[in-house]
């Protein structure tokens, strides 16, 4: 796509930014949906989640396992509650700003797009495979494989790492 440039005045320019903010939580949340799953795919317990009760019989262990997947699971739910609560306000604002600026609003929304999907792409991949790859050394695991949604990547990286049902599969040693 070519470089546009867009010149607004402030006033203009709100409805937008709101827009691209409200963008950017949604794809966080998606990310911090898909951190959770693969946490609880794999046995990982993030520091949030991590619940200390003494060890003094075979139920006290079986509660501390049950406790950590419990508190992960009760964040999955809440992200998406998190997830539509934005999605609902993210469609208000396009339906604001797609009355504000009428026909330059698809152009405008796509370079919001492109821009938050490579820039999200990069620092969630990244992260979510650091922070997973530290708990699994943390928890004595020493090969893990994860899948993280391509929803995010260009083609050009979906050419090169997709797997079979089109995720990004990454294997940390």
């Amino acid at each position: 796509m070519e470089n546009i440039k867009f010149n607004f005045i402030p006033s203009q320019a709100k409805s937008i930014y709101q827009y691209k903010s409200l963008r950017t939580k949604v794809l966080k949340c998606n990310a911090n949906i898909t951190f959770n799953k693969q946490c609880l795919s794999n046995n990982l317990i993030p520091k949030y989640a991590n619940i200390k009760i003494p060890h003094t019989s075979k139920a006290a262990s079986f509660t501390q396992i049950k406790i950590h997947t419990t508190r992960i699971k009760d964040e999955i739910r809440f992200l998406y509650m998190k997830k539509t609560q934005l999605n609902k306000s993210l469609y208000i604002a396009h339906l604001k700003v797609a009355q504000e600026w009428g026909d330059t609003w698809p152009l405008i929304r796509d370079y919001i797009h492109n821009s938050n999907n490579t820039d999200m792409a990069n620092i969630i991949v990244v992260l979510t495979a650091v922070y997973i790859f530290n708990l699994s050394k943390h928890n004595g695991m020493e090969n893990i494989k994860f899948n993280l949604p391509l929803t995010f990547l260009d083609s050009r990286w979906k050419a090169k790492d997709s797997g079979p049902n089109g995720s990004l599969t990454l294997i940390c040693s």
